[in-house]
Formats: C-alpha cells, structure tokens, sequence
C-alpha cells in the first residue's frame, strides 16, 4: 500500500517536472542546432542536415511525451532528457529502478558503439575497395 501512495506522489511530481525538463532540453537542442547551421558547408547540406535532426528529436519524449502512468517509467530518463540527479524528491524505489535501468542501458550502448566501429571500418573498407576498382577501371 505504501508502494501506491509512493507512485500517486511520483505520478504528480512527474507530470509537474515535465515540461520544465522539456524546456532545458529544448534548449540544448537549440544550441546543437545553431552549431549545425554555422557548419561551413552549403546552405542545402546546412539545411537538409538540420531538417532531418530536427526530424529525429521530434519524437524524443524531451520535445513530445505520451504522458500516462504505465509509461512514465519508461519516459523518466525521457531518452537522455534527465539524469539521476533529476530525480530528487521521487520515491526511493522509483530512484533504484532508475538507476538499474540506466545501468542495463548503459550496456547495451556499449555494445551498440562497438558494432557502430565495425560499421564504420567495413563502409571506409568497402568505399576504398570501390575507388580501387574505379581506379582499375579508368587504367583499361
């Protein structure tokens, strides 16, 4: 019973801590996205770049969130948005979950960057491997 009163608590302060978690990661994205436009490249890479991260963040929950109780453990860490420390005054058990959840997360991004590495050797092998042929190609 106790658990319920907690979540009741946590549920109120989370839709009370949304939306200014929103406006600060909002903002950081505003910086990133200056950063993109002040690339020296040309204005249609500048704008085409901007366009599709600007695409990608609309449907992070730090811009949109489907605010509703079953997901609110899913959206607290809100995709980066928030950390730990955000969580101050939510229930000690909300907080533990949070961190293990971060913990498996954390894991797993691991593991992502380390296929991400072998994507990236295979593109530049396989982009060499085409210029040799072109290269080949023009000598015949």
């Amino acid at each position: 019973m106790a658990y319920e009163t907690c979540l009741e608590k946590d549920w109120k302060l989370f839709r009370k801590k949304v939306p200014q978690w929103q406006e600060i990661y909002m903002e950081r994205l505003l910086g990133e996205y200056r950063a993109i436009i002040s690339q020296e490249r040309q204005p249609s890479e500048r704008f085409w770049a901007l366009y599709q991260r600007m695409r990608e963040d609309s449907s992070n929950p730090g811009v949109q969130i489907r605010m509703s109780r079953s997901k609110m453990r899913g959206n607290l860490l809100l995709c980066g948005v928030i950390g730990l420390s955000d969580l101050e005054g939510f229930s000690p058990e909300l907080r533990e979950d949070m961190e293990k959840q971060l913990e498996i997360e954390s894991t797993e991004e691991d593991s992502d960057e380390e296929s991400v590495d072998e994507e990236e050797m295979f593109e530049k092998f396989m982009h060499q491997e085409n210029m040799y042929q072109e290269d080949t190609a023009q000598q015949e």
